[in-house]
């Protein structure tokens, strides 16, 4: 099965970076580099938790879990890096990273392009996204300029179940 394979594009290189910015007129030199490569390993880390539970290697639960993590991780690292209105202002920006490191991801699958400096990726990715859980969520976002730190927290974890649920209704429905 060729979905039984992952290959990662974390690194965005800076002609992608430029597309990106193009297509949504904005200055990519106002994006965090760190945040761009959070969430390419946000959208690498999600599509390989979907492959490993639609594979049968994750539960559904283990699979929400970790893109709840990729998610959320990568909003409260945002956060706290460069504030919350840093984040409203370029969401789109940076989910496009994401959505690209996604998509890139699921058709290296398609290509049996997984190696072991592939899972080390996701090995890192992992760890990062995760770091930002480990401290005080609530305090992170209230640091970060969210009025209601806790309501914001509940907010973001509740979105990456309604994705995670979407996507399996795509897949589902694909089938």
């Amino acid at each position: 099965m060729k979905f039984q394979r992952l290959s990662i594009a974390i690194i965005m290189s800076a002609f992608t970076a430029t597309s990106v910015a193009a297509q949504s007129d904005i200055d990519i030199k106002k994006l965090d580099p760190d945040l761009i490569a959070l969430y390419g390993c946000n959208g690498s880390v999600s599509a390989n938790a979907l492959v490993s539970h639609d594979n049968g290697f994750l539960s559904e639960d283990r699979a929400r879990t970790t893109i709840k993590v990729a998610m959320v991780g990568s909003a409260l690292s945002a956060v706290d890096r460069q504030g919350i209105d840093h984040l409203v202002q370029y969401e789109d920006a940076y989910q496009e990273f994401a959505d690209r490191a996604f998509t890139q991801t699921i058709v290296s699958l398609n290509n049996d392009q997984y190696d072991w400096e592939d899972q080390i990726e996701i090995d890192n990715c992992t760890a990062r996204l995760t770091a930002p859980l480990l401290e005080s969520p609530v305090q992170i976002l209230e640091s970060g300029g969210v009025s209601d730190g806790a309501e914001i927290f509940e907010y973001f974890k509740a979105q990456a179940d309604e994705n995670f649920a979407f996507t399996l209704k795509v897949i589902e429905a694909a089938r």
